[in-house]
């Protein structure tokens, strides 16, 4: 499922000038598919389709902490300690939703 939804915001990163755009494709495609396990555990464990949203909102503005805009005037990406740590907390809160669903059926 990642991978298609990678796919399906392909889009986004053949435009210039777009978050996306600063991330080279294949970190890009992997995000895909670790945010896509992300997002379904979630729904999966609350049924809420509105709290998967808000998790793909507050995943978006989290883009900020890895992409700026460099003196040139391009978009740059930094991935810093911080940003790595934005994506291990998604991982484990993402493993635990998981691992509470299984327990729960």
């Amino acid at each position: 499922m990642g991978i298609i939804w990678s796919i399906w915001h392909l889009p986004l990163w053949l435009i210039l000038g777009t978050p996306q755009s600063a991330i080279p494709f294949e970190l890009y495609a992997f995000l895909g598919i670790v945010l896509s396990f992300s997002f379904t555990a979630i729904y999966k464990y609350t049924k809420s389709l509105l709290l998967t949203v808000l998790s793909h909102a507050w995943f978006n503005g989290c883009i900020g902490l890895a992409v700026y805009i460099g003196r040139d005037g391009y978009l740059q990406l930094n991935l810093s300690w911080i940003v790595f740590l934005v994506f291990i907390v998604e991982l484990i809160v993402s493993a635990i939703l998981v691992i509470a669903y299984n327990r729960k059926k």
